[in-house]
């Protein structure tokens, strides 16, 4: 009897020690202030007439490049790069190739193996002219809170098989860049 006794009490005390526990000892949730939480950024457009919208979105200012990469739910991916100018809010970006622009432009893949669209040109392909523009109108180019948004129509070729996608009523919103 002494020994259940014993053995009783052991348990419990040991039972007793392990299910206390301070409140310094539990792991808390990281506070994230509000303001650096990102805003719903949307980036959406038609491409060649139907509905398209962003469910995967990043964008990265580097060397005074703003890429901006935005992929739906069935894999395809639209890309756009420019180069804004520090200071300036509303700003319009031809993304025709130029030797002057040489790193302003825009890609589609319609899917990650499909073939690339895009505004570049090369000396035997140009893909845009004066008649059909490629642009991105930024309209917020908020350098303290790193957000941008605009809009955008763009018109993309396939230099393998000069097929043509045209990417239009595009809009990008409150997007946040690193």
């Amino acid at each position: 009897m002494k020994k259940s006794l014993f053995f009783a009490l052991v348990l419990f005390s040991l039972l007793n020690i392990f299910s206390c526990s301070s409140k310094k000892d539990e792991p808390t949730e990281p506070t994230i202030p509000r303001s650096s939480i990102p805003t719903n950024s949307t980036f959406s457009a038609k491409v060649n007439g139907v509905s398209w919208s962003s469910t995967s979105l990043s964008a990265i200012y580097s060397n005074g490049f703003l890429n901006i990469t935005a992929k739906d739910s069935n894999g395809s991916t639209i890309i756009i790069q420019f180069q804004p100018m520090s200071g300036m809010d509303i700003m319009t970006f031809d993304l025709i190739y130029s030797i002057s622009t040489p790193n302003e432009y825009a890609t589609y893949q319609a899917t990650s193996s499909g073939n690339v669209y895009s505004t570049y040109a090369n000396s035997t392909n140009v893909l845009n002219n004066a008649t059909s523009p490629s642009e991105v109108n930024l309209m917020k180019f908020d350098e303290i809170n790193k957000k941008i948004s605009g809009t955008f129509n763009i018109i993309v070729k396939d230099p393998l098989t000069s097929n043509v996608i045209t990417i239009g009523n595009g809009t990008f919103t409150d997007v946040v860049y690193k």
